[in-house]
């Protein structure tokens, strides 16, 4: 196997251990997401080999105080209490090492003196690659522990990070579904197993996405992911936000109809509408359109941007 290949495969296995225990990270408490995200920013993410990771951390919990932005006369408090959450909350993953199944606690112990207002935290060694495969999704920490991100939000969210590579992601309903953790009674069509499409994305996928282009870093689409009428499959495109360029060059004309539309269409959360347009004004696929013009807008000719115009205005659509 290449460098390449096994840094791929690597990649991979982590994000498989994310995606199995989301359901438990995601369900912890303020206090205790903001002392992981603590422990992996500080003693996780410059660590290469999993058996170079330390398994005892001091955390100086005025240092998570600062970070946070938060108070120091209730740090030392909380900061006990989230350890506590991590020592009580079953993490359940497969060994990817030896296939079997592995269940503890994120952490093993905390240790303390009243007033020295620092602890000293202990995880199990089998724990490690799990905290590991977190690092990659350190932004989504911050944001969870932030109160930016909850519920189906953070899960669709954290699901996209670890498809991110692939720009792609186009799950099955039933194992959408089911990675999204939601109960198999709900979003139903009544008495019957199939699931209601409407309220899936009423309900759990829109506002989620939704969400997600507000707050965060990624551009979140979606579309039916396969041919017929009935929704099987969920196609997602998870792309970066573009960098605003300062170079782009300013409309000639003032207050004309044009150039306020252009502005617009040019806008990190309108480039995937303006994608789709082009996509149907050229003639090609989405992805080719995504790739020829998402992150460099202004690389249409100005007259195809004018005649772009006049299309979203037949069609009228919002950018």
């Amino acid at each position: 196997m290449s460098k390449n290949e096994s840094g791929e495969y690597e990649l991979a296995v982590l994000n498989s251990l994310v995606r199995q225990t989301s359901g438990s990270w995601l369900s912890l408490n303020t206090n205790a997401k903001r002392l992981l995200v603590y422990i992996v920013s500080h003693a996780i993410v410059d660590q290469e080999e999993d058996d170079k990771l330390p398994c005892e951390i001091i955390v100086p919990c005025a240092d998570i105080a600062h970070d946070f932005g938060l108070a120091l006369n209730n740090i030392y408090l909380d900061m006990k209490q989230g350890a506590r959450d991590l020592r009580n909350k079953d993490v359940v993953f497969k060994n990817p090492k030896t296939g079997r199944t592995v269940e503890c606690g994120w952490l093993s112990s905390q240790e303390y003196e009243d007033g020295e207002g620092y602890l000293t935290v202990s995880f199990d060694p089998k724990i490690r690659p799990v905290l590991k495969g977190l690092k990659g999704h350190f932004t989504l920490m911050k944001y969870l522990s932030a109160g930016k991100l909850i519920g189906h939000a953070a899960r669709l969210y954290e699901l996209c990070c670890s498809y991110k590579s692939m720009k792609v992601w186009t799950p099955e309903i039933e194992d959408f579904r089911e990675s999204m953790g939601l109960d198999k009674s709900v979003y139903r069509l009544k008495n019957t197993e199939t699931t209601c499409i409407k309220d899936l994305k009423g309900r759990v996928i829109e506002p989620s996405v939704d969400k997600i282009n507000e707050v965060t870093e990624l551009n979140i689409g979606f579309e039916k992911g396969n041919n017929g009428r009935t929704w099987r499959k969920i196609r997602f495109t998870i792309l970066d936000k573009p960098k605003n360029s300062e170079n782009n060059p300013k409309p000639v004309r003032e207050a004309d109809p044009y150039d306020i539309w252009w502005d617009e269409a040019k806008k990190p959360q309108n480039t995937r509408k303006l994608c789709e347009l082009y996509s149907e004004f050229k003639q090609i696929s989405l992805d080719e359109a995504i790739s020829l013009i998402y992150d460099n807008p202004s690389a249409i000719p100005e007259k195809e941007r004018i005649e772009l115009f006049h299309l979203r205005k037949q069609q009228k659509l919002k950018i």
